[in-house]
């Protein structure tokens, strides 16, 4: 029976106080973001602006879309094409860095999450003054909006247009403008600001405004001591656009609109207090404040060594045992497979032909430095010690003996060692390294002469000895990691009771089955590490007779047969024929259990 996924818990939000970015006009985008929505079909996501020579223009499809959606309000209004043309490419949508995207779309009003379509750090246009390649990922509040201002009618088209064109002769109709800044106002509730007031910092929602003047004063200064920041500079903007139903706003002065009595605000006030009270957002203060706590909260819950090696033979649940516990990471981890050809280049990164397109539109080939998984997870935790959430990476090694580990890590070994969880003796970087990490963080390279891995970044591996082609691990390598060893029985009580239907016509228990076969094998003198694990076969496999009898033989037979037991296959298989593959499995079919001269172990699961 198929259940609901299970919650995951969402990462901590970074809310990005300290940074300097602002955006002006805020009305002109959140006017074109919503009919960009509108008129490419309600997407989950959308590309909405491309790159040419430094500059961000507006995605061809996006506009053609948008430009069909209003044809008829643009003839009303007398606008042309390219009058919508100039009010997309001048917006602030395609003019702003990223990081004020960020606050105002995510932060405020929570109506997308801003991306470059190239991933690259948010910090990416913070110098220079060029714009790349952005996409929206919409969110269910772009739903709510739709539903109280279009889904009845269509007045809410003149209001956005009016908004993005900045043309006053667009009739709106009144009440959709105030619905739709009401709304905008509801949705702005949740957002978190901070101002200086001197010797002391104050950080604050918009109820914090509202209370101050119910309690009655009629003028409460949001600016602070010093030069605003972060979304501090959004929310001033958006006062200036009269994008709060409830507030007036001059002069960095917020006063009640003269449309609201202090009755109606004292109510809504109250009403948002209850909500707030009922909201679990879990937030990263980008400087001083919750943030140490917050890292070091989260941190305390990883209980396990920062470089560790769980091994045990096959089916003993190795991944599974991972798997739970990079719960606490929740998305913030990478896996990789290690296998013979693996090399330093694809583990760490280098320089690999990439497929671009020229400033003339022609097809080229250029070679960029690719990272790989080792250096993307290195990059996201250095970048999370740098926006102060300090939030924990993860990356999963499966199979590390299966390649030649002096090979693949090189001298990233050297790394391997902590103090801490720092690396104690860090390496000089390569020029194609300190390159890629200056372009990602937009520093100087000579910030990067050197490499330590930082100490919240983890590094986490399976290995299976019993596998045939590992490589072996020199002692070095071993004493850097922490090594944990999952017995044969490691969590067996989990398929105890689990009663399996065999071909040969008779159920018998997984658990006893997979025993008896690993007690001869032990008798056969065959090392701990060929045995049979609880989880050789997954749970999924013991559901049913078809899924249970083409598993033991795809898999167990088979491992049986060519590798744990090839030398022994005589005594194994003493109850009957052995001379192939394919014998045994038909054996199997017939007899089932006896086919290893083992007594009956036909039960029942009453």
């Amino acid at each position: 029976m198929i259940r609901p996924e299970q919650m995951q818990r969402p990462d901590p939000i970074d809310l990005k106080l300290g940074i300097k970015s602002s955006l002006p006009n805020a009305k002109k985008a959140i006017a074109l973001l919503i009919l960009l929505w509108e008129s490419n079909g309600q997407p989950a996501s959308l590309v909405y602006g491309t790159e040419n020579d430094g500059k961000l223009l507006p995605e061809p499809e996006a506009f053609d879309k948008l430009y069909e959606y209003l044809d008829t309000q643009l003839t009303l209004n007398g606008l042309s094409e390219d009058d919508l043309y100039n009010a997309y490419a001048t917006n602030p949508l395609l003019q702003s860095q990223m990081e004020a995207l960020i606050v105002a779309f995510e932060l405020i009003w929570r109506l997308a999450k801003v991306a470059f379509v190239n991933k690259m750090a948010f910090s990416a246009e913070r110098t220079g003054g060029k714009r790349f390649a952005k996409e929206l990922h919409f969110t269910r509040n772009m739903d709510i909006i739709d539903t109280t201002i279009f889904r009845h009618s269509q007045e809410g088209i003149p209001v956005l247009l009016n908004w993005l064109t900045g043309n006053p002769s667009i009739v709106c109709d009144p009440l959709c403008e105030t619905s739709l800044i009401k709304m905008l106002t509801l949705l702005s509730e949740e957002a978190i600001y901070k101002m200086n007031s001197g010797s002391y910092d104050i950080t604050f929602q918009n109820n914090g405004i509202y209370q101050q003047l119910i309690k009655g004063h009629t003028e409460v200064d949001v600016s602070g001591e010093e030069e605003a920041k972060g979304s501090l500079r959004i929310l001033k903007s958006a006062l200036a656009d009269k994008l709060n139903y409830f507030l007036d706003y001059k002069s960095n002065v917020a006063k009640i609109s003269p449309a609201i009595t202090a009755e109606t605000l004292t109510a809504y006030s109250k009403r948002v207090s209850t909500y707030l009270s009922l909201t679990n957002v879990n937030v990263v203060f980008s400087e001083a404040g919750p943030t140490a706590p917050v890292a070091e909260s989260l941190d305390k819950q990883i209980e396990h060594p920062h470089n560790r090696i769980i091994f045990g033979a096959p089916g003993t649940g190795k991944s599974h045992t991972i798997e739970e516990d990079r719960a606490v990471f929740d998305d913030a981890y990478e896996r990789v497979t290690f296998h013979p050809n693996y090399s330093y280049a694809q583990f760490v990164g280098t320089y690999k032909p990439v497929p671009s397109i020229n400033s003339r539109g022609d097809e080229i080939i250029t070679y960029t430095y690719v990272p790989g998984p080792f250096m993307r997870v290195l990059v996201k935790a250095m970048q999370a010690k740098r926006d102060g959430s300090n939030t924990p990476q993860l990356l999963i090694i499966e199979e590390i003996n299966r390649s030649n580990v002096a090979a693949v890590f090189g001298d990233v070994f050297q790394l391997l060692d902590r103090k801490n969880g720092v690396s104690e003796y860090p390496i000089e970087t390569s020029e194609d390294i300190r390159k890629y990490l200056a372009d990602h963080f937009d520093e100087p390279e000579e910030n990067f002469q050197q490499l330590v891995i930082p100490d919240n970044m983890y590094m986490w591996a399976t290995m299976n000895s019993a596998d045939q082609g590992v490589f072996p691990m020199d002692t070095a390598f071993r004493r850097r990691w922490h090594f944990e060893y999952l017995g044969i029985n490691h969590n067996s009580d989990k398929i105890v009771g689990r009663f399996v239907e065999l071909n040969a016509g008779h159920s018998v228990e997984w658990n006893a089955l997979r025993e008896a076969i690993n007690k001869r094998l032990s008798g056969l003198r065959i090392n701990e590490d060929k045995l049979i694990g609880p989880f050789f076969l997954g749970l999924s496999a013991l559901a049913d007779k078809a899924a249970f009898n083409n598993a033991f033989k795809s898999k167990v037979l088979m491992y049986l047969y060519e590798d744990a037991a090839r030398q022994h296959r005589s005594e194994l298989f003493r109850g009957c024929d052995y001379s192939t593959y394919s014998a045994v499995c038909d054996a199997y079919d017939e007899k089932g259990e006896a086919i290893f001269g083992l007594p009956s172990l036909a039960q029942t699961s009453n």
